[in-house]
Formats: C-alpha cells, structure tokens, sequence
C-alpha cells in the first residue's frame, strides 16, 4: 500500500498590505518545508502584475 503523499494545501495571501488583499489556496510540499513560512511569487489579478505571497495560518476545524 502506497504511503500518505508529503503534499498538503495551504492558503497564502498577499504581502503589501498596500494592494487589495488577495487569498488563493496552493500546495507546499511538506518534506522541503519543515520550518519558516511559504513565501511565493503569483500573478495578483487585480493590480495584473506578479506580487509576493505569504503563507498564512489557518484554523483547523475539529472533528
């Protein structure tokens, strides 16, 4: 049986607080990021440049 993937979805949101606020769910692979915050480089669809992105924390629901 094959193991749980080290993928995992994630929300990231934009840095500058000067540009409107833009959140998009992406996915980080867990064993090259064990430590430290996803920071990444996507296209911002309102200011149609690439902006930088931060990763953010999400509460999880409990079951």
């Amino acid at each position: 049986m094959a193991k749980k993937g080290a993928r995992e979805w994630t929300w990231v949101e934009t840095e500058d607080k000067s540009i409107p606020r833009d959140r998009q769910q992406t996915e980080r692979n867990k064993n090259n990021m064990k430590d430290g915050k996803l920071r990444i480089r996507k296209y911002h669809a309102i200011t149609k440049k690439h902006e930088w992105y931060v990763e953010i924390k999400t509460s999880k629901a409990k079951k």
